[in-house]
């Protein structure tokens, strides 16, 4: 399990109001982020998952709104997976399937689990 503390994804709504060069740039700073926690806790071998997978991602809000769970984007958390090297590439041959859960929590986090 990949634990992403003090993050929240942005919404889709917010991604689609956004310039493209301030969306890559948000983009990059992810990518960044999950390279950062791989990092410190490496237990995969580069590419360690060649085979379809499914990726799970629980994300703990901590606030009281409501949220669509469809409406939070993980790409950018997916694309860092590829960047550090977990994942071969993100395309249906690698990842099969994405689910996304959304968890009340006195802090913002994202767990990802790969299965």
């Amino acid at each position: 399990m990949i634990v992403i503390k003090d993050y929240k994804p942005p919404s889709l709504n917010k991604v689609y109001r956004e310039h493209w060069s301030k969306r890559r740039v948000e983009g990059d700073k992810v990518k960044w982020l999950v390279k950062e926690v791989m990092k410190g806790d490496w237990k995969y071998a580069p590419y360690a998952f060649v085979e379809p997978v499914t990726l799970e991602f629980k994300i703990y809000v901590k606030d009281k709104r409501k949220h669509d769970v469809d409406n939070f984007a993980v790409k950018d958390l997916i694309d860092g997976l590829v960047d550090c090297g977990v994942l071969e590439d993100d395309c249906d041959k690698y990842v099969k399937k994405v689910s996304k859960e959304i968890i009340r929590s006195d802090e913002n986090k994202v767990e990802i689990r790969i299965k």
